[in-house]
């Protein structure tokens, strides 16, 4: 399944972004990676993903106005949210209503992201999102 499953990274920690790239490319995805919300829904009205990996919090837009804006412009994609903040907003816990969405805790493990990965191919079949 990993043959050309694109997935796009949203963060504003350029070490984060870095790290993820290296993971989940060493493991046969296609990756690309935006410094910001804002940056992420300029090559998602371009591109086509998979998947995103977004951080809740970032300048520009953040990870939940990004969602708004996929679902608006009919862009129906998992979305794994990744946060350093254990105490979500209440904007971020509508989110994670949304039927694709997973999220991670920063520091990450990154068989945790690479698990999340796989059960978002695996359950996209099955939602309607």
């Amino acid at each position: 399944m990993k043959k050309n499953y694109r997935i796009l990274i949203a963060d504003d920690e350029k070490d984060i972004r870095d790290i993820l790239f290296e993971i989940i490319t060493d493991e046969g995805y296609e990756c690309v990676l935006a410094s910001n919300g804002l940056m992420a829904k300029q090559i998602l009205e371009k591109e086509k993903f998979d998947l995103l990996i977004t951080d809740f919090r970032m300048p520009e837009m953040d990870g939940v106005q990004l969602l708004d804006w996929c679902r608006q412009s009919k862009i129906h994609l998992p979305v794994i949210f990744i946060s350093a903040n254990a105490e979500l907003l209440p904007k971020e816990r509508i989110a994670l209503e949304d039927c694709c969405s997973a999220v991670i805790d920063k520091p990450m493990e990154m068989d945790e992201v690479l698990h999340a990965i796989k059960e978002a191919q695996t359950r996209i079949h099955d939602l309607h999102c």
